[in-house]
């Protein structure tokens, strides 16, 4: 009788296979066949069914023997008298699969969280007026803000109007949020930009000011004793012969300690580079005689300057005085 029973389930489409998965709940027409079945086999054994109609629904085993035996008591009547309640227990079998189930398992899927790090700066994010004068407490009070950086150190740096890092302002920083960015002398008044990164070791971020804010009232190139470079010789309207010795540089120079100092030679023709005639370091001295070097015919200069001490006069560059024009014949 069971394999009957199989055979009719086949043939009326409910079952495709012996071997039950979880599947899309029974139609209405599906299970009115197997409705009609159930009734035609008042002597079958409810077992014989449980299994097919547990594993289409989420109907418990007791729940089905149940239903089974009352199909069964009542062959007269209208199938679709149990066909709602059939269908009801099998419209979401994927909600709650019961232990009768033979579940398909599905491969899970992790969700991947975004560890990037990021900095936003907060201030000043441009258009700020900042004053750098020494009557004053802070310049400002940089902050920012940090994902996924933890406690990694970080860096701040002042950027000019090209985007070129002038001023390191703190270095391996510890990550706090916020920094006092007390007045520096050494910084003109111009147009700069934040920009706060994550130091050099761990994941890397940074992020600069939106817009410019502008420094004001430094005290940059106003002091009478700025540092300075005099080159009286060579003199204007001096001329000398490529390759030949005889070339005299005479300067003089007050303010400062000489760190690194170096003579250079400069053209005015478009496309020289500066010729580098000496590098003196820390010495003290203020005279250099040497060989005129072997450069096209034209006008140069030279420049005596010291690249460890800023200039007062040009924004983050070293200490430089130059001489007047003078000639140079080319071989």
């Amino acid at each position: 009788m069971k394999s009957y029973v199989f055979g009719a389930l086949l043939s009326f489409g409910i079952l495709a296979t012996p071997v039950f998965t979880q599947a899309a709940g029974l139609t209405t027409a599906q299970s009115t066949s197997l409705i009609a079945v159930v009734q035609s086999s008042p002597g079958t054994p409810a077992s014989a069914f449980v299994n097919l109609i547990t594993a289409f629904s989420n109907i418990t085993i007791n729940q089905a023997t149940s239903l089974i035996a009352v199909v069964q008591s009542a062959p007269a009547a209208p199938t679709s008298a149990f066909v709602d309640l059939l269908v009801s227990f099998t419209a979401d079998i994927s909600a709650t699969p019961t232990t009768n189930q033979a579940v398909t398992q599905q491969p899970s899927q992790s969700t991947t969280v975004s560890q990037t790090p990021t900095v936003t700066v907060i201030y000043p994010n441009g258009g700020e007026v900042l004053d750098n004068s020494e009557t004053k407490g802070p310049i400002a009070t940089i902050k920012w803000t940090s994902v996924n950086l933890g406690s990694l150190p970080i860096d701040i740096y002042l950027t000019d109007s090209n985007g070129i890092i002038v001023k390191t302002i703190a270095s391996n920083l510890q990550n706090t949020g916020s920094y006092y960015w007390y007045p520096d002398p050494t910084i003109p008044n111009a147009s700069y930009k934040i920009n706060v990164s994550s130091h050099d070791k761990g994941p890397t971020a940074g992020d600069d000011s939106n817009n410019y804010f502008n420094i004001v009232n430094s005290s940059f190139g106003t002091s009478s004793n700025n540092p300075s470079i005099s080159v009286t010789n060579p003199a204007g309207g001096n001329g000398y012969q490529a390759g030949v010795p005889g070339l005299i540089v005479v300067w003089s120079e007050s303010g400062f300690t000489p760190k690194s100092m170096q003579i250079m030679l400069n053209g005015t023709v478009n496309g020289f580079a500066s010729i580098i005639l000496a590098n003196l370091g820390a010495s003290t001295q203020s005279s250099f005689s040497g060989t005129v070097p072997n450069v096209p015919s034209g006008n140069y200069t030279i420049s005596v300057c010291d690249n460890d001490t800023p200039s007062p006069m040009a924004s983050f560059k070293p200490l430089c005085g130059n001489s007047a024009q003078f000639s140079i014949t080319g071989e």
